[in-house]
């Protein structure tokens, strides 16, 4: 491993607070078996795909975003940023921020 320490200087350098927004448990989330009667469930080119969304309405300046995603049941992740009060933020509503595809 490798560290890169800085030394503190107060005029540059800002204090965070972290928030942290997770999918279901506070951050696992458990992929269902699909079926054609699984909520966000559908058969696409011979594969079930689940798919889960959802809007968090946050609050100060995004430093750094950090999906948290287990292949092979993940196969990708994107984060949108849209304006407030915007009731379902996705590609269609907002401008994407970061993204997550396999290699």
């Amino acid at each position: 491993f490798r560290f890169w320490v800085e030394e503190y200087n107060k005029s540059y350098h800002t204090s965070l607070r972290r928030a942290t927004w997770g999918i279901a448990s506070p951050v696992e989330y458990d992929v269902p078996k699909c079926d054609h009667q699984v909520k966000g469930c559908s058969l696409v080119n011979g594969s079930w795909i689940h798919t889960i969304s959802g809007t968090y309405e946050g609050e100060g300046i995004l430093s750094a975003a950090h999906f948290h995603c287990h292949a092979p049941t993940c196969l990708s992740m994107a984060m949108y940023r849209c304006p407030p009060k915007t009731k379902v933020c996705n590609a269609s509503s907002g401008e994407l921020l970061c993204e997550q595809r396999p290699v």
